[in-house]
């Protein structure tokens, strides 16, 4: 074969090298471009997640601090009830506008509640809203002391363990 011919097929080769090598080049350039746009998606949202979280949680802290206040005033009004009615026959009512309160306060923490991520954290919060309610139920004023002592012992220990979820969220 000619020299001319030799150099036609080389520069037809050279280009067909070169074409694979750019097109191989561009796959994986986009194959990691895609990896590493996926990975970064992962990562804002479990940020998101983790903000989510810990704005709930703060939240559910603020509420159930709330929602205690509202109970130790029902608490008081009972024990002034007793006080007044040594042998009652029956149970005092909650004064109306404190009612409403506790309604409302009971709602926003069944929400914030059922956002919880952590099960266990979840039923403790329940728990504490159920030793609460019972400070709403008691018939004696020894039995509404009891209660809120209780509810105040749950919820100091619900508090801390709010706050280690909270610190938690922030660990990198």
């Amino acid at each position: 074969m000619e020299q001319l011919t030799w150099g036609f097929i080389g520069t037809i080769v050279g280009a067909l090298v070169g074409a694979s090598a750019s097109i191989v080049t561009t796959v994986l350039n986009t194959k990691n471009t895609h990896s590493l746009q996926k990975k970064l998606d992962l990562a804002k949202k479990e940020e998101r997640h983790k903000e989510f979280q810990c704005n709930n949680l703060m939240l559910l802290q603020d509420e159930l601090s709330s929602n205690m206040r509202l109970f130790f005033r029902v608490h008081l009004s009972d024990i002034a009830y007793y006080r007044q009615n040594p042998a009652p026959n029956k149970r005092p009512l909650i004064p109306e506008d404190l009612d409403v309160s506790i309604r409302e306060s009971n709602q926003k923490l069944s929400i914030l509640t059922e956002r919880v991520e952590d099960d266990t954290l979840r039923a403790d919060i329940d728990n504490c809203r159920n030793l609460l309610t019972k400070v709403s139920l008691a018939t004696s004023e020894s039995e509404s002391s009891y209660a809120i002592s209780e509810a105040t012992q749950i919820l100091s220990k619900l508090m801390e363990n709010l706050g280690v979820h909270i610190r938690n969220l922030y660990k990198v």
